[in-house]
């Protein structure tokens, strides 16, 4: 089954996270109502887990915030700016949201 991709790349704050959920919470609360029936949500945390799923089974990517410092060049931020750019120049590219 297709599925739309959810990027985290970071934690909310705790009091927001006690209240709403974390960032990738509120994304899927919202697509879980709106994606059509024949997709689903999956989540992958750039930060925590190196590597991302297959790119053939994704009809789309939404990238969540961060409170991190792209200028800090983070070893997880960098390696997800290289898959980035790669997955923008593939032949199979999903949609990014």
């Amino acid at each position: 089954m297709a599925c739309v991709l959810i990027v985290k790349t970071g934690d909310a704050y705790p009091e927001v996270v006690d209240q709403y959920g974390d960032f990738e919470t509120l994304f899927e609360k919202q697509l879980s109502t709106a994606l059509p029936a024949h997709l689903e949500v999956q989540v992958w945390d750039a930060q925590r887990n190196p590597t991302p799923p297959a790119l053939d089974t994704l009809a789309g990517i939404l990238i969540t915030g961060s409170h991190s410092m792209v200028s800090d060049a983070e070893p997880w931020s960098e390696a997800l700016k290289d898959r980035k750019s790669t997955r923008l120049n593939s032949s199979h590219r999903p949609d990014l949201v």
